[in-house]
């Protein structure tokens, strides 16, 4: 069963989820776990209900460390919201469908890559959205995480449903283990990549790729540097003082040296901006041992507007 401590936070998250509170208040539910990362957790789940918005900066100094500070001022800073005006407000975790639209959601319906072998013909969109609506959200995390897996033992899934399915659990621990639980059921095992999304945490993302490169095999063809003077060329790009030399540095090795797929996507991720993420992408193309699943590092960019360029830029190849 779970442990103690995590019931004792899904009972603070279903807490501040429910209930329009102070931003002091919030903060105090926050500081008495020692875990930030469950502080955060609290903070985001209980961001939309909180009465006096205009004290939301005061949140930031429950953290030590600048990256989770930053996640949640990211977070915040892409999820407009309705504060509430009266206790009671209902927009918590368990209320009401989650927002999908800061999401990028694979095309499964002309889909022709790598197909499960118990899941070939994927529900309808208004069938699952029928079940969606009829989930119950008002109970624990281990009754909601129950009806959400009958619903994928029992039916045909595609990337985009596990995705709208593992958005209502609210403890990302829950979602990480349902999409890997899910991965070998679903329709488009080849978009599967696209899940790192509803994955706040960049430890959690890492856990479902490296399961999936695992359980599926890592996305790479005959070229791979070894490890060791892999980490090196990281170094190197990361050790660059200004973004220009960074992504120049970076495109260096992606022209001079044999890197798989995955290392690529490594280098990717090391860009502070988009922009340059996005840059980094087209350069490399070329030098990409499997240009046909190029798609996948679409999944890498934080923002709409993004990934459509970066399609828009495979059509055209």
């Amino acid at each position: 069963g779970r442990t103690r401590p995590y019931q004792r936070l899904n009972q603070a998250l279903r807490y501040v989820g429910t209930y329009a509170l102070t931003v002091d208040q919030l903060v105090m539910v926050a500081e008495s776990f020692p875990s930030e990362e469950a502080r955060f957790e609290i903070l985001r789940t209980g961001y939309g209900g909180v009465v006096d918005p205009e004290n939301w900066f005061y949140v930031y100094d429950v953290f030590s460390r600048l990256s989770l500070a930053m996640l949640l001022y990211d977070y915040v800073l892409h999820h407009e919201v309705v504060f509430a005006d009266v206790p009671g407000h209902g927009t918590g975790g368990y209320q009401g469908l989650p927002d999908y639209s800061g999401y990028s959601f694979p095309v499964y319906q002309s889909y022709s890559g790598t197909v499960s072998n118990v899941c070939t013909t994927p529900i309808s969109e208004p069938d699952f959205n029928y079940l969606l609506e009829r989930i119950d959200r008002n109970v624990d995390d281990d009754q909601l995480l129950a009806q959400i897996n009958q619903i994928l033992q029992t039916q045909c899934l595609a990337t985009s449903h596990m995705m709208k399915l593992a958005l209502l659990l609210p403890l990302e621990l829950d979602r990480l283990q349902f999409l890997k639980f899910g991965f070998d059921r679903v329709f488009d095992m080849d978009n599967y990549e696209a899940a790192q999304q509803v994955l706040d945490h960049a430890y959690y993302r890492e856990d479902l790729l490296g399961y999936l490169h695992q359980y599926f095999g890592s996305v790479q063809g005959p070229c791979e540097v070894d490890g060791a003077y892999f980490s090196q060329i990281r170094q190197d790009v990361v050790n660059q003082t200004y973004r220009d030399r960074m992504l120049s540095k970076a495109k260096q090795y992606v022209q001079n040296e044999c890197l798989s797929m995955d290392q690529q996507r490594t280098l990717v991720t090391l860009m502070t901006f988009e922009s340059d993420k996005l840059l980094l992408m087209k350069f490399m193309y070329p030098y990409m041992t499997d240009p046909r699943r190029a798609h996948i590092f679409g999944n890498l960019l934080t923002y709409s507007s993004s990934q459509r360029e970066w399609d828009d830029f495979l059509a055209g190849q």
